[in-house]
């Protein structure tokens, strides 16, 4: 066992004249003697397997300019965007006003630090609409929040069990009718399989509002079958359903499925100020909580399930690369990033938590696309947002509670990099010529893909650095689904097994043994 960074791996030719790789380990730990090498150490290996994880990149031009900043005004306090375990959350001072970038699972766990780990208790409170009252410590600091959507990621039904599969028949047959040897850039995700995924929405949300399932609505298997009629009218965009005068006599206008809203939310604001936003955002909260405290009985919750569970199955029919870059940019996008606020969020007690110290003063809401500069006389990070008015909120402290997505190209991990600069590694290229993220690798083994095409003989590479690459890479595995991410570890176990089997120093002891 070696706890260190690996920093480089390089071919070598041992006295046997077989070729294997030795890994550059940047500091040195073995075993349980904890023995801290004073030079870097190697390991020669037949195979190896990466698993990176969310490696970070090197900085672009904003963030050196942040960074410079700090630099010049020592008072300036940068946490850096990050895994929260390993941000340096610690440093953000008690009782100061903070500005956050970030309101996705990041923040929540960011929130968690700033309040629960410095002491602070949530108590039941069932006069209060979280259900909460906060009890402070006194060394929690008040957040100021923003994202580019400057909305929280929703939170997750209370089913007190595994969720059933989320209904998509009208998607399933899309993704059938789809050629099975389609080639690379040739599927138009926008015209072929998104409006399957929104009328499939919209029927799981109408399904459940009918059925007599939805407080407050009786069963009605007439007009749940008239609505389903109108869903599958192929001239309606699904995405604008409720606005259609096709429902006006099946349901009340209150009732219906605005998936534009539930896609961003902030949008609809129509106040000017802070304190407006963050009341309004404060009831929409109240609504989410609600909404998933009904569990498997929320129509909302089971129309936002499709778009969220979609996802995979969407990413297997991508892999690798088979939809069209213009519709990879607009619908395929606007998929993942709603699939994301919706299907990936926080369970339902956090979105309690936050909503406890939304109505206690110590969270504020911003808004979407924030802006920051630093002004130099205060000198103070300046954050604000056009949705409330461009208002700036001043603050010595920058939280940034959210993770770079990896990238082969601007990989800050050494590894990579090397690998990169070695020719054992080439970012994947789409069919127009367009260069994305993610490093390209065999997919039934792992094996990474050099820049002529060539599979490495032993180098592999696994999980989220692949997302743009391979499906299903940052969704935490389901039992009982087969998950594409299980099925990647072991193509790669077999093949790194394989290469060390063929091994002459494996095949003498094979051979020893009889």
């Amino acid at each position: 066992v070696h706890q260190a960074r690996a920093t480089e791996i390089t071919q070598v030719t041992g006295d046997d004249g077989i070729v294997r790789d030795e890994i550059t380990l940047e500091h040195h730990t073995s075993g349980d003697a904890a023995h801290l090498a004073s030079s870097p150490v190697t390991v020669v290996a037949d195979a190896t397997v990466l698993a990176l994880g969310w490696t970070g990149n090197e900085p672009d031009a904003l963030e050196g300019f942040t960074a410079t900043s700090v630099q010049m005004h020592p008072t300036l306090h940068w946490v850096r965007p990050g895994n929260p375990a390993d941000q340096a959350v610690d440093a953000v001072g008690a009782g100061e006003e903070i500005v956050v970038r970030g309101l996705g699972m990041g923040f929540f766990d960011l929130m968690a630090m700033v309040t629960i780990d410095r002491g602070g208790r949530f108590v039941t409170d069932t006069t209060s609409r979280s259900g909460l009252a906060y009890r402070p410590s006194g060394r929690e600091p008040k957040l100021v929040v923003a994202s580019h959507h400057g909305y929280p990621y929703q939170p997750k039904p209370v089913l007190h069990a595994l969720p059933s599969p989320a209904p998509m028949p009208r998607f399933r047959a899309a993704l059938a009718g789809l050629p099975e040897d389609a080639p690379a850039g040739s599927v138009d995700f926008g015209e072929t399989l998104w409006p399957a995924i929104l009328r499939d929405a919209q029927a799981a949300y109408y399904t459940v509002l009918l059925s007599g399932r939805c407080p407050g609505h009786a069963a009605e298997a007439d007009r749940l079958a008239a609505v389903l009629t109108v869903i599958d009218d192929p001239a309606l965009n699904p995405w604008r359903l409720h606005t259609y005068p096709e429902l006006q006599d099946l349901v009340p206008e209150d009732d219906r499925f605005d998936l534009g809203f539930y896609a961003d939310p902030v949008a609809t604001f129509e106040g000017k100020t802070i304190a407006e936003l963050t009341e309004f955002l404060g009831d929409r909260l109240a609504a989410d909580l609600h909404e998933a405290n009904l569990g498997q009985d929320s129509a909302v919750k089971a129309g936002l399930q499709v778009i969220g569970s979609a996802r995979k199955p969407a990413q297997v029919a991508d892999e690798p690369g088979r939809f069209t870059t213009r519709s990879r940019r607009a619908e395929y996008a606007e998929l993942r990033r709603v699939g994301q606020m919706v299907g990936s969020g926080p369970p339902a007690f956090r979105t309690a938590e936050l909503l406890c110290l939304v109505d206690a003063g110590y969270v504020r809401f911003l808004g979407a696309h924030p802006t920051l500069v630093v002004d130099p006389e205060q000198p103070a990070f300046a954050m604000s947002s056009p949705t409330t008015g461009d208002e700036a909120v001043f603050s010595t402290t920058l939280v940034d509670a959210w993770l770079h997505k990896p990238d082969a190209r601007t990989s800050a991990d050494p590894l990579t990099r090397q690998l990169r600069l070695a020719g054992r590694l080439r970012p994947f290229t789409l069919a127009d010529g367009s260069v994305t993220t993610a490093p390209e690798v065999d997919l039934a083994t792992g094996l990474l893909v050099h820049p002529d095409g060539e599979v490495d003989p032993r180098v592999h590479m696994l999980g989220i650095p692949l997302l743009d690459y391979r499906a299903d890479m940052t969704i935490s595995p389901m039992p009982r689904t087969d998950p594409l991410m299980l099925q990647e570890t072991d193509g790669a176990a077999v093949s790194a097994l394989r290469i060390a089997q063929s091994s002459p120093d494996v095949q003498g002891t094979q051979d020893s043994r009889g």
